[in-house]
């Protein structure tokens, strides 16, 4: 069992480690900075300046995710589903044995964290009583105590919500591989992605995105017939009329950003911006919910997240050495991080840091 936690400071008579009275962040750290892995062993903890804060050793780490008020960072390990108190730097395993598959989500309020899978299984972690609970759920809608998850329960896919009872409430009966990401800051929408089947398509499941987001048709056949393809489209629950409508193809992972007025996707495009196909290939974009104006950010990129202030894009660029590249929302400037840290490409968040206090 690993557990070394480095400060990594450039120097600490320069950088001036420990300044904070409770924090192992060095001087002057970023408001804002980056989460992720770089393989096998270590959890990084980076600036948006490049500078890397902390390496934390640990056994095969996944799914970093900051609390809102940058306290804290959940993730997991071999050892279980753990927290990193970002006031002090030290670790805790707060549900032994298990790992989820999916990125741990925060209660707006910070006082619970939540670990998922594919199935109804969930350990929720509540900060103030220090106690595990189970209970169905993926991510709570806003500014209240529910739940919405997409779960295979009973071997059908579909999108699911806790009611305040703690009673399930199936929201969709397409019975398809589904999965839960993200709901709007509004508590109204629920983005979510399915895995469609390819004897039930809606018309627009014969295309896909190409240059600058114009419709490419396929051959379908060949589409779901290469083991190596995994098809998502992403939808919008409307949890006020308890409906939902089809938002983009051949997208995953969508995310809010913080206004609700965007959502950011990785999406596959099977086509390299000069027309080669190319079945492995991701891109990120951003879709505006309102107009459906879509934007195309990078190709070959992925795991894109927002920065907390709504204002920029953060993801992998995936186009030659792994990097994380910055998207400006208003000016459309790309900005690659400097670093001598090579992460690895599917786990990524961007927080805030815990407010800095006076020097003792």
């Amino acid at each position: 069992m690993k557990r070394y936690l480095l400060f990594l400071c450039v120097s600490i008579m320069l950088a001036g480690c420990n300044a904070l009275s409770s924090s192992f962040l060095p001087t002057n750290y970023t408001e804002t900075a980056f989460a992720f892995v770089q393989r096998p062993n270590n959890l990084i903890l980076m600036g948006t300046d490049g500078t890397v804060y902390a390496e934390i050793e640990l056994d095969n780490p996944n799914r970093p995710a900051f609390s809102p008020d940058g306290n804290w960072l959940a993730f997991t390990d071999d050892d279980g589903n753990q927290l990193l108190d970002l006031t002090t730097g030290q670790t805790s395993v707060v549900v032994a044995g298990e790992t989820f598959a999916n990125v741990p989500a925060w209660r707006d309020d910070n006082t619970q964290v939540l670990w998922s899978g594919t199935t109804a299984s969930t350990r929720i972690y509540d900060l103030t009583n220090q106690e595990v609970i189970r209970q169905a759920g993926e991510t709570w809608i806003p500014d209240t105590d529910l739940l919405v998850y997409g779960s295979q329960r009973d071997g059908l896919g579909d999108l699911y919500r806790t009611t305040a009872d703690g009673e399930t409430q199936r929201l969709t009966f397409d019975e398809v591989l589904i999965y839960a990401s993200d709901v709007s800051p509004n508590g109204r929408y629920v983005t979510y992605d399915i895995v469609p089947s390819s004897t039930d398509l809606p018309d627009w499941a014969g295309y896909v995105e190409g240059n600058d987001g114009m419709l490419v048709e396929v051959d379908l056949d060949a589409l779901f017939s290469s083991s190596n393809i995994s098809r998502h489209d992403v939808y919008v629950y409307d949890l006020e009329t308890d409906t939902y409508e089809f938002i983009v193809p051949n997208g995953f992972s969508p995310q809010w950003s913080p206004d609700g007025r965007f959502i950011a996707y990785t999406g596959r495009t099977m086509f390299r911006r000069d027309g080669v196909q190319n079945d492995e290939m991701r891109d990120v974009y951003i879709i505006e919910f309102e107009t459906r104006e879509l934007i195309f950010v990078q190709e070959d990129a992925r795991t894109p997240r927002w920065s907390p202030d709504g204002t920029q894009l953060a993801f992998f660029d995936m186009s030659g050495r792994t990097t994380i590249t910055i998207y400006d929302l208003e000016t459309g400037d790309l900005t690659s991080i400097e670093t001598d840290v090579m992460p690895y490409e599917w786990y990524l968040d961007w927080g805030r840091l815990p407010v800095a206090s006076e020097t003792e």
